[in-house]
């Protein structure tokens, strides 16, 4: 019984560092994401900055989400608006997609679709607010206190 405990105890600790470089890896991979996707709303092409804005949607990653609410607020300033597909249909002659249907957007309206998601709270397209509410809540949603 001592030897199985024994044997048990150095597999474990022959197993951590491989998790947690596993972990941390991970965790690049996401900052790492989180700062392109930064650099992508600093763009001045309205096109590039929507890109960005609907992939941060589909993060589930709150630390990730977190970093890049400031980047999201500083988005609101762009009201370019532009057209953006929205469903796409194969061409029946079996050449390129064609797109079918299509909607006016802008960053600044991408964006606070993205903040209200993620916080819970609808401020539209008002930056002054946004930025308010994010420097009253950043230290408790760096926290990890996210709705």
């Amino acid at each position: 019984m001592k030897n199985r405990a024994v044997v048990i105890g150095i597999i474990f600790f022959m197993l951590v560092p491989f998790f947690s470089i596993g972990c941390s890896e991970g965790r690049t991979k996401q900052m790492q994401q989180a700062r392109n996707l930064t650099e992508q709303l600093e763009s001045k092409d309205p096109i590039i900055k929507i890109k960005a804005i609907l992939e941060i949607e589909k993060i589930k990653d709150k630390q990730s989400l977190i970093q890049l609410i400031p980047a999201l607020i500083n988005a609101l300033d762009d009201t370019t608006a532009i057209s953006i597909p929205v469903k796409f249909e194969e061409n029946p002659r079996g050449k390129e997609a064609v797109w079918v249907t299509r909607r006016v957007s802008s960053p600044a309206r991408e964006a606070a679709a993205v903040l209200k998601k993620i916080s819970g709270k609808d401020f539209g397209e008002d930056t002054a607010k946004w930025q308010e509410w994010w420097e009253k809540n950043k230290m408790r949603i760096k926290g990890g206190l996210l709705p």
